[in-house]
């Protein structure tokens, strides 16, 4: 399967295609035959610790942000080790914005305005809104100046 991806992965039909089909495969492909030992919430929680460490040594201020794709965003499991990993950012006392909430609500409210934040990643409305999110976060946490 990998010279199929190789090879017909540069088509847009077969892109668009396989996206529709089975977008976890197209995009990350089947990483059976990869075995790590260890427990992948354990280490993104290490993660979190060290980064905080490193941005305090350094005095920077930082944003962990949970941004989604439509394909992704309501998977259970997905959704399951999305929220253990902010938990253990915001143990670590890492400053977490979710975009769970508000695109939830686009969802419900506005259906149209939600598809249009999605082209399989997101699209420039989509990248748009995000940082309109984050400018916002900024702002109200005296962190920039407008």
């Amino acid at each position: 399967m990998a010279l199929i991806k190789k090879y017909l992965g540069y088509s847009h039909f077969i892109n668009e295609f396989m996206m529709k089909i089975d977008p976890h495969y197209w995009m990350i492909g089947n990483n059976k035959d990869r075995s790590i030992d260890n427990d992948p919430l354990e280490v993104s929680c290490l993660i979190m610790q060290r980064l905080k460490s490193v941005l305090a040594d350094n005095g920077i201020k930082g944003i962990i942000l949970a941004q989604y794709t439509h394909f992704n965003l309501y998977d259970n499991q997905r959704n399951k080790n999305t929220k253990e990993v902010l938990e253990c950012a915001i143990k670590a006392k890492l400053v977490v914005l979710d975009m769970f909430k508000p695109l939830e609500h686009i969802r419900k409210t506005n259906s149209k305005e939600y598809n249009e934040l999605f082209n399989t990643h997101m699209t420039a409305k989509g990248n748009s809104f995000i940082a309109k999110a984050i400018n916002s976060y900024l702002l109200e946490n005296g962190i920039i100046k407008n």
